[in-house]
């Protein structure tokens, strides 16, 4: 996933190590949100409780009843559309 890594970079996420893989800490409205790219999905979660709990849920479909998730299934890896979509995702977030 260094196409996802790339455009976290790009929008000045802050990388840090989580559970001995890279990650990024990214801030969005509703908070910051630890993100970790995998081979063929992207791994993110709320580090807090969200600020706008109802519209988190609602919006940005994030999981508030599992350790506030917010993950994202590929099937291709880590192919240009995929990256897209999750780029496009997080913008909404932002």
């Amino acid at each position: 996933m260094a196409l996802v890594a790339a455009h976290l970079e790009s929008i000045g996420a802050k990388r840090v190590e989580d559970h001995y893989c890279p990650a990024w800490d990214v801030r969005t409205r509703y908070g910051a949100l630890r993100v970790t790219p995998m081979e063929d999905w992207v791994a993110c979660r709320f580090l807090d409780w969200p600020k706008d709990y109802a519209s988190c849920i609602s919006y940005a479909r994030a999981n508030g009843f599992e350790h506030w998730k917010w993950n994202h299934h590929y099937h291709e890896g880590a192919a240009e559309p995929e990256v897209e979509d999750f780029a496009r995702r997080l913008a909404a977030i932002l």
